[in-house]
């Protein structure tokens, strides 16, 4: 199991770091949006401390302009960090700007996340460029398939698990070296359900990784023995 966390939030790197599980950070303009007194110097600041913990960290362009005015943007993010963990996330646009764009930066031996990813296509066309890694949402695509093709919960949650599943199997057929994320994970249950339909990574908030060590039956069984040691304790006495 990979773990990347999803925040850009120092205190809570520097805690979950202390764990030995995450092996990753990703962040996008809305988590950064949640930081306190963040303007543009101090964004910047902000990925620099976050390269601190020598692993992966996706940042996502917060631009939607031109293709030159993004390629600039990822490639400022280069120069100043100049950092081989460094990734730049770029998203599927309709238009295939984001393909060109991860062309461009690929080409300049810069990472890529291709962001935003709801289906199989759009992850397949990222993997044929080699980008490292493609990010598929997936709770967003179960609410997608629940609004647009009118599926109930169980019905939406196995479609998205099926577009996993056939991600990494053709991953596997074609060789390609991208590794799928699932991101938009809610619940627990989540990061089990994506991991073993094909998952490579699975990026989680500090709300949802807090909750994978704890399970009521352990805390009983931790109680039932600490209870027992007591007793064993003061029998002796």
């Amino acid at each position: 199991m990979t773990l990347f966390l999803d925040t850009a939030n120092v205190e809570e790197v520097a805690k979950y770091m202390k764990w030995g599980v995450i092996k990753g950070i990703t962040t996008n303009q809305k988590i950064f949006s949640m930081e306190k007194n963040l303007d543009r110097h101090y964004y910047e600041q902000r990925i620099k401390e976050l390269l601190q913990y020598d692993v992966p960290v996706s940042i996502e362009l917060t631009s939607n302009g031109t293709v030159g005015e993004l390629i600039k943007e990822a490639r400022f993010y280069q120069r100043k960090f100049d950092s081989e963990n460094l990734v730049i996330k770029v998203p599927m646009w309709k238009d295939g700007k984001g393909l060109e764009v991860a062309k461009e930066l690929l080409d300049g031996n810069i990472k890529v996340n291709m962001t935003c990813l709801i289906d199989i296509n759009q992850a397949i066309l990222a993997c044929e460029l080699g980008v490292t890694y493609v990010s598929l949402f997936y709770n967003r695509m179960i609410d997608y398939y629940k609004k647009e093709l009118q599926q109930d919960l169980d019905e939406a949650t196995n479609s998205a698990l099926i577009e996993i599943d056939g991600l990494r199997n053709v991953i596997k057929m074609q060789g390609y070296g991208s590794k799928i994320i699932c991101g938009s994970i809610r619940e627990p249950r989540d990061v089990k359900n994506c991991l073993e339909f094909g998952a490579h990574i699975v990026t989680v908030t500090p709300k949802v990784l807090e909750q994978l060590p704890f399970h009521p039956k352990t805390e009983e069984t931790i109680a039932e023995f600490d209870e027992a040691w007591k007793k064993f304790i003061g029998d002796r006495k």
